[in-house]
């Protein structure tokens, strides 16, 4: 199946967010912590792109993690949501807290985003 146009734009930018947020990473701490914030405009926009795709919408809550069960609703069944919930969890700490993740910790996160990413991108536009 061919992707819009719109989509198509929208996977290039999920793409270079990733990109940003994967160079800010490298970067030495305390900076690197703040990649956090790209790498989870990535996923989301991700997210957001997907549930368009397949007609789909959020209800109710409008969080992170609601895009799992309105995806499923639709017949796509996402990987790695506990992994995405403390990678969220993450984003909030940064956000909202001022606490900045170890680069342990975004060695893992760098890394789950990448297979989640290629994981679920076969999974929902490749049909």
């Amino acid at each position: 199946m061919l992707l819009s146009l719109t989509l198509t734009r929208r996977l290039v930018i999920v793409r270079y967010l990733l990109q940003i947020g994967i160079e800010q990473s490298r970067k030495a701490e305390p900076l690197a912590g703040l990649a956090v914030l790209p790498l989870h405009d990535s996923v989301e926009l991700f997210l957001q792109t997907a549930l368009e795709h397949r007609r789909g919408e959020l209800r109710g809550s409008k969080d992170f993690l609601s895009y799992w069960p309105a995806l499923e609703e639709k017949g796509v069944t996402l990987t790695q949501k506990e992994g995405m919930r403390r990678f969220n969890n993450a984003r909030v700490s940064v956000k909202h807290h001022g606490m900045l993740p170890a680069h342990s910790n975004l060695e893992e996160f760098r890394a789950m985003i990448g297979s989640f990413l290629s994981e679920n991108c076969t999974t929902i536009f490749a049909q």
